[in-house]
C-alpha cells in the first residue's frame, strides 16, 4: 500500500511540475527569447499602478495573475524542438483545448484549465507555430496562470507588448 501511494505521489509530481520542465529545457538558449514574470512583480505592478485611475483598470487586470512565461524564437530548428517539447507537455496535462486559429502561415492554439467560472482560468497556455518553414515569423510559448480573467487577457498583453499576444484578442469570441 506505501509503495502504491509513493508512486501516485510521484506521478502527481511529475505532471505538477512537468511545465516547468518543459521551460527549463529552454531557459539557457542564447536563441530564445524568454521572458518571466513572476508573482511577487505582479504585485509590485499592481502596488504602483493603482495610484491613478489609469493604474487602477491595469492594477484590476492583473490581480489574479500569479505567473506569465513567454519563449520566443524564429530559428527553425528550435522551434521544430520547442513543437515536440509542448505536443509531450500537452499530452501529460489535463489542459482543454480552447480555441485554434489557423492563419497562412501560424497556427494558434489556446489551452486552458478550468477556474472559478466560465469567464476565469487556472491556466491559459499558447502556442504559436509557423506552417511555413522559410516564414518569419516567431514560434511563441506562452503561460499564463492564477485566477484569470479571459475577458482581461488580451488587453493585459497588449499593454505589456507581449510576443503572440495579438492573438489573444480572439479569446473574447470564445
Amino acid at each position: 500500500m506505501k509503495k502504491l501511494v509513493l508512486i501516485a505521489i510521484l506521478f502527481i509530481s511529475g505532471i505538477t511540475f512537468g511545465q516547468s520542465n518543459l521551460f527549463s529545457k529552454f531557459d539557457d538558449n542564447p536563441d530564445i527569447t524568454k521572458v518571466v514574470v513572476t508573482e511577487h512583480m505582479f504585485k509590485l505592478m499592481k502596488e504602483i499602478s493603482s495610484e491613478s485611475s489609469e493604474g487602477k483598470e491595469y492594477a484590476d487586470l492583473i490581480s489574479g495573475i500569479k505567473a506569465l512565461k513567454v519563449y520566443t524564437t524564429d530559428d527553425p530548428v528550435i522551434s521544430k524542438d520547442m513543437k515536440l517539447e509542448v505536443d509531450k507537455f500537452l499530452a501529460n496535462t489535463k489542459l482543454k483545448e480552447l480555441m485554434r486559429i489557423d492563419e497562412k502561415d501560424v497556427q494558434v492554439k489556446f489551452y486552458f484549465a478550468e477556474g472559478k467560472d466560465s469567464d476565469h482560468v487556472k491556466e491559459l497556455f499558447m502556442f504559436v507555430t509557423n506552417s511555413n518553414p522559410k516564414s518569419d515569423k516567431e514560434t511563441v510559448i506562452l503561460s499564463l496562470e492564477g485566477d484569470i480573467d479571459l475577458k482581461s487577457v488580451a488587453k493585459l498583453t497588449n499593454q505589456m507588448n507581449i510576443s503572440g499576444g495579438e492573438h489573444l484578442k480572439n479569446l473574447n469570441k470564445k
